[in-house]
């Protein structure tokens, strides 16, 4: 719970998605929490609903799912190029 809470305080300071880039915590690696907050602060439910129809990849560091930032920013390129379409 304190990594979930300590999630939101971040977010919370910044005003949009741009910032969470720049920000040094939101590089590399994202756990599952940061990723919620990274994507726009979507919910736990929809992430792993991603996760599970392979739009999102997942790595795992022993039992932990992780989720490249890389893998956030194609994530987000093809929603855009959904919305152009």
């Amino acid at each position: 719970m304190l990594c979930y809470t300590y999630a939101l305080q971040i977010a919370s300071t910044h005003t949009n998605t741009e910032e969470l880039k720049m920000d040094k915590r939101f590089t590399g690696a994202l756990s599952i929490t940061q990723a919620m907050t990274y994507l726009g602060d979507i919910g736990r439910t929809k992430i792993y609903e991603l996760i599970r129809r392979g739009e999102l990849e997942v790595l795992r560091i022993d039992s932990k799912p992780i989720i490249m930032v890389e893998e956030c920013e194609e994530f987000l390129a093809r929603q855009r190029n959904q919305c152009n379409d």
